[in-house]
């Protein structure tokens, strides 16, 4: 079994390391892993997360029930938009296949097999955080609500762009705030600021995206 790295305390649902353990650089991804901060907090947890060694210097984290997944070899995927995530090769059905490491654990939880439409989203957007309170069933599109700002985006604020105008138009800039509900893209207005854009952004996405919300 691989060796297996305790994790010493919570701090309102996020976990706490005491020394900053920073993920290896790939392409434009280099940040710590998930909400990983350092912390005075002297909160112990009930159950300490343990970390399962990924490849290319990645490491997942899961809660003890789910120890036993670190006897199996697990792949660092890394996608085209920076996301990680703990990936192995199955044979299913005579066939070479993967599994994600997030998809078995929420199986576990929901004690179920997954139907292949249905996601496992992380609530912090951390790839490799699967420890059972940071992961819920989703389905594409509150998959897509939960998702950080752009990395094209020019104005720092998730939803809000510079809004465009034509070479006769004159005066200062204007700034547009849309939402994407449903794969739909829904227009918000035009703002004076990309502050009150932004405000505005935040408000829909509480009312429309629920739980599901995210304004970072």
């Amino acid at each position: 079994m691989m060796a297996l790295t305790r994790i010493t305390s919570y701090n309102k649902g996020y976990l706490i390391m005491n020394v900053a353990t920073r993920l290896r650089a790939v392409g434009n991804v280099s940040k710590p892993v998930g909400r990983f901060t350092m912390s005075d907090s002297t909160q112990l947890p009930l159950f300490d997360p343990i970390s399962i060694q990924l490849t290319q210097g990645y490491v997942a984290y899961v809660d003890p029930i789910d120890a036993d997944l670190a006897d199996f070899k697990w792949s660092a995927l890394v996608t085209d938009n920076g996301l990680v995530y703990a990936t192995r090769g199955i044979d299913k059905d005579n066939k070479k296949s993967t599994e994600l490491m997030h998809r078995v654990i929420l199986s576990r939880m929901l004690k179920r097999i997954l139907y292949r439409r249905e996601l496992t989203d992380h609530k912090d957007t951390n790839g490799l955080n699967n420890t059972r309170q940071n992961l819920r069933l989703a389905s594409q599109s509150q998959n897509l609500m939960n998702v950080t700002r752009f990395s094209n985006n020019k104005t720092g604020f998730k939803g809000v762009s510079i809004a465009s105008r034509s070479k006769r138009q004159t005066g200062p800039l204007k700034w547009r705030a849309d939402i994407n509900i449903d794969g739909e893209r829904k227009y918000l207005g035009l703002f004076d600021t990309p502050e009150s854009a932004f405000d505005a952004y935040c408000k829909a996405a509480v009312e429309l995206h629920g739980d599901f919300a995210r304004t970072k």
